[in-house]
């Protein structure tokens, strides 16, 4: 009987602390992945919008439809300025309770930035500015919903301030949201089965995108191209590249989809490593509810495939 009282209990703490809207909330997401996670809290009772269909977030630009949606929205999620600068002013404008800023969640894991070695930015005189609100070094690696725990943390977020603007339809949304979780316990189970047998296996990728990934199931890279992924690296870098994937016997060199640098052939010329693709964001991908299921499968589909050097 306890057990019955305690979720309309939870609701109704949930709900006295929030404003209230008279019908399901107009929801922006800002990127695939996170509007994955929205889609299944609110499966059944509405849906979402997702604001980048392709492309990246660290070079996207606001359209006046865009910019239309977030005045009419009712919650933004993204993550925050250290992925999504351009949305920074907006968020502002909503007002308090109509945005979710990911970033802050208590319990998040956001490893740090890695530095030195093949982690390290180029700091040449040609270089342009680093400007463009990437990660930076006090507040740790921004692409959280690479790692499955950060993942049900966030769907958890959204199921609390969904149900927060919408009571009525509160029991759906949590209900939706402890479905979604437990899917993701399983996901997790059967991506640590995978990957373990690559686990030592060295490599480089092109951006720093994936760390979150890479930590949760103890993988192996070694370095990236660039760390900042619209900044190509001078010839001394690629030649500092080339040495170090010869000297850490990386297996693979994996580049996205996102960025194509037409450098990477120079890179393995005359080696054995291999190149596969890894894409942190799903872009490709049809949105709605299983794209992060999809994403996830993806990566380690790539990783095993290229990483994998049982006959």
């Amino acid at each position: 009987m306890k057990k019955q009282l305690l979720l309309p209990f939870i609701l109704f703490s949930i709900v006295c602390s929030q404003p209230v809207i008279a019908a399901p909330p107009q929801v922006i997401v800002s990127i695939p992945p996170l509007h994955a996670l929205a889609s299944g809290v609110l499966e059944g009772v509405t849906t979402a919008k997702l604001l980048i269909q392709t492309g990246s977030p660290h070079s996207y630009s606001l359209r006046p439809s865009d910019a239309r949606a977030l005045q009419e929205a009712d919650l933004l999620i993204w993550v925050g300025p250290q992925l999504e600068l351009f949305l920074t002013h907006s968020q502002q404008n909503l007002g308090a309770g109509r945005s979710l800023t990911l970033i802050d969640l208590p319990g998040l894991h956001r490893p740090a930035l890695r530095h030195g070695g093949l982690w390290a930015e180029e700091t040449t005189e040609t270089a342009p500015a680093h400007d463009h609100g990437h990660d930076d070094d006090n507040d740790g690696d921004a692409h959280i919903w690479l790692d499955p725990d950060n993942a049900a943390l966030i769907v958890k977020a959204i199921a609390d301030r969904v149900t927060a603007l919408d009571p009525v339809n509160g029991v759906r949304y949590q209900q939706n949201g402890a479905d979604y979780i437990h899917r993701l316990r399983s996901l997790d189970h059967e991506l640590k089965t995978r990957l373990q047998p690559v686990q030592q296996q060295p490599y480089v990728v092109f951006h720093d995108a994936f760390q979150p990934f890479e930590q949760h199931y103890d993988l192996h890279p070694v370095g990236a191209i660039a760390i900042d992924p619209e900044r190509r690296p001078g010839a001394r870098r690629l030649q500092e590249i080339r040495d170090v994937l010869l000297q850490a016997k990386a297996v693979c060199l994996f580049r996205e989809p996102q960025f194509e640098p037409r450098y990477v052939p120079l890179l393995i010329e005359g080696t054995q490593v291999r190149t596969g693709i890894l894409d942190p964001l799903g872009s490709s991908l049809t949105p709605g509810p299983e794209l992060y299921f999809d994403l996830l499968r993806n990566l380690t589909d790539s990783l095993v495939s290229c990483l994998d050097e049982t006959p």
